[in-house]
């Protein structure tokens, strides 16, 4: 089983990698305004990638290994998917915002918080309360260092563990004790 589990969430890892690079690509591709004028839709997209993908994968865990899962196995499953898929995503964005285009993380913060301004000013806001606003946004393109990638990865991580045992609890289906065929 445990030869099945490590087999399952490391492709079922690669994959989500893979269509995180693709989601990230097409919005690098389609301009900092893009992304800036839409970070709320991009991050609700990703949310639900992250949901329905991670289901997706706990069921077909589940199926295969008979129907049965236990909350350790559920908690595998989708810890490590998320594990080694965000790791792949960290590495590709590590590369693509630092060594390939290093003035991308700059626009994108600067876009961001012009947007946020615009938003703020739209709503009625005051000056004073969007200027303190400003200074708590400022450090945004520090994200997107080597160091701010990392610290993101590891942030997540926590947030994997909390979901992956909510999730794992949702699917677990344990056999029932007696039911064991004789031959």
């Amino acid at each position: 089983m445990e030869n099945n589990l490590t087999r399952h969430f490391i492709r079922f890892g690669i994959i989500y990698a893979l269509i995180q690079i693709i989601i990230t690509v097409a919005s690098y591709m389609a301009g900092v305004n893009f992304i800036a004028s839409n970070m709320i839709l991009f991050s609700v997209l990703m949310l639900l990638l992250t949901v329905g993908y991670t289901t997706y994968s706990i069921i077909q865990f589940r199926k295969s290994a008979g129907g049965f899962m236990t909350l350790k196995e559920g908690f595998m499953v989708t810890f490590f998917t998320l594990a080694v898929g965000g790791l792949i995503t960290t590495a590709f964005t590590i590369i693509l915002y630092n060594f390939i285009d290093k003035e991308y993380p700059q626009l994108l913060a600067e876009k961001s918080i012009q947007k946020t301004a615009e938003m703020m000013e739209s709503f009625g806001a005051s000056q004073d309360d969007i200027d303190k606003a400003m200074e708590k946004t400022g450090d945004v393109a520090e994200r997107f260092t080597v160091f701010g990638q990392i610290r993101g990865y590891l942030y997540g991580l926590i947030f994997y563990a909390i979901y992956s045992v909510i999730l794992g609890a949702i699917f677990k289906r344990t056999k029932p004790p007696f039911e064991e065929q004789v031959s």
